[in-house]
């Protein structure tokens, strides 16, 4: 019997293991992200030897998002008009506070509510097509409500194809730093004459 409960255990515990292997970038993700550190749009952390590390596993914030669309818009430092309505209270001396209250200014992006941005908050699959939608001035002419509008019109465009191309039940799933790479990269060479 005891070895019967040790031999349980040693296969749950190697279950367990196994099923907690992280997520490894693709090819594609990896190449899409080399080409904005190329650009200086995605940043990493100098590994010290030479290499900068991307973490392309990692998830994506609503904070780090925000940074992003102007870096890749090169509007980073610009000044925008009446930051001070936006009126988001947790974004209040958050590192990434400028550019939140200029992607919400814009319109890029868009708080929870009038008082609650998440900028700490894990950026969703769902989230990104719209806001790169956005800034491609693409989300019009849309066929359903949100996020469905908004994937089918990518989709349409050619802004998600591939491996980008995700099921309905993984839409509100947490995106890497990756798979945004890959989406961001997508759309900077988006030939937006589709209509």
């Amino acid at each position: 019997m005891k070895i019967l409960k040790r031999m349980l255990a040693l296969t749950l515990a190697m279950t367990l293991s196994l099923s907690s292997f992280a997520y490894a970038a693709t090819d594609a993700e990896i190449a899409a992200a080399n080409q904005l550190n190329a650009l200086d749009i995605l940043k990493g952390r100098d590994n010290g030897d030479g290499t900068i590390d991307l973490a392309l596993e990692s998830t994506i914030t609503r904070a780090e998002i925000a940074t992003l669309v102007f870096r890749v818009t090169a509007q980073e430092g610009i000044e925008v008009p009446n930051l001070d309505t936006v009126t988001q209270k947790d974004i209040v001396g958050h590192w990434a506070e400028e550019n939140i209250r200029k992607v919400i200014k814009l319109g890029y992006m868009k708080g929870y509510d009038t008082e609650t941005y998440g900028p700490n908050d894990n950026i969703t699959y769902q989230e990104v097509v719209t806001l790169m939608l956005r800034l491609v001035g693409e989300e019009r002419n849309l066929t359903a409500d949100w996020p469905i509008g908004q994937i089918e019109r990518a989709k349409l465009i050619g802004l998600v194809k591939g491996e980008t191309i995700v099921t309905p039940d993984k839409y509100a799933e947490k995106l890497t730093r990756g798979t945004v790479s890959l989406l961001l990269f997508d759309t900077m060479t988006l030939n937006t004459n589709v209509y």
